[in-house]
């Protein structure tokens, strides 16, 4: 299965749209995907389609909740203190980190119809798309350090949190209100949206596996540019309406300057 990461290339059969993406170019994780060829009209069904499959979801979710509680002890409790004594990522924190993951990717490409296929219940990917990190060989023990580590982490990803959710904004307007349109009555998934979703979705991965040690190299801001109009468009609409939620939610009621009068204290009198 040939997949291409945006670069056009016109003797490319258009299923081979998408290069695939390896480690070496600095993206993590390595998320590459074919556009879906036959997506649901009924799926693009507005607030119909997503009501059902978040229903269908439930088990799903139910099942992620037992997933995150062990994702918790071994990844974010246990496996601290293995790098910080040993020098090595416990393999059973990486393989269920991996796995978590792989699943919140299968969530994510169902909901935002990038897929038809149903996540199921497991923690391996066998759909049109791919998701894999590299075992991290010899990770940083200063990242690992109880509180410290993770405050580290977290400052150091204020940038990345910002671009990724324009990004996310992004890429759910251009699913939920114009590749929902294109699907339901031209039947075809839009192959700049499906670029802008998956890179959503990256954006997001990554983000977790950085704040979780599965790679020390800062998370890369690449998202492919082909079909750049489209993006640009959605981008810049989802930059505006952040700057606006900003600017309402960092405004207050001014107090009234008024003092406050206090009652006037009624009193019985003993006398007449």
């Amino acid at each position: 299965m040939n997949q291409m990461d945006g670069q056009p290339q016109d003797t490319q059969p258009k299923e081979s749209f998408f290069k695939k993406i390896t480690y070496t170019q600095g993206i993590y994780p390595i998320l590459n995907a074919t556009p879906i060829q036959n997506p649901s009209r009924f799926y693009a069904v507005p607030i119909l389609g997503i009501l059902v499959k978040f229903i269908l979801l439930i088990p799903v979710y139910l099942e992620m909740i037992f997933v995150g509680i062990w994702w918790g002890i071994a990844v974010m409790l246990i496996n601290p203190f293995v790098v910080l004594f040993t020098g090595k990522y416990w393999r059973s924190a990486y393989s269920i980190n991996l796995g978590y993951l792989r699943m919140t990717t299968k969530i994510s490409f169902y909901l935002f119809g990038l897929t038809n296929k149903y996540p199921g219940f497991n923690l391996t990917i066998n759909d049109n798309y791919s998701l894999d990190i590299p075992y991290p060989e010899n990770p940083r023990k200063l990242f690992v350090i109880p509180l410290i580590g993770i405050l580290i982490r977290t400052i150091l990803l204020i940038p990345y949190f910002i671009f990724g959710s324009i990004v996310s904004q992004a890429a759910a307007m251009g699913t939920f209100v114009l590749a929902w349109a294109v699907v339901l009555f031209k039947g075809r998934y839009p192959e700049g949206i499906f670029e802008l979703a998956r890179d959503s979705i990256r954006v997001s991965i990554s983000t977790n596996a950085y704040m979780t040690g599965l790679s020390d190299r800062y998370p890369s801001f690449y998202i492919s540019m082909n079909h750049d109009k489209i993006k640009i468009i959605l981008i810049a609409i989802a930059i505006i309406f952040s700057g606006f939620n900003f600017t309402s939610s960092g405004t207050k009621t001014k107090p009234s300057e008024a003092p406050i009068q206090p009652k006037e204290i009624q009193t019985s009198s003993f006398y007449n």
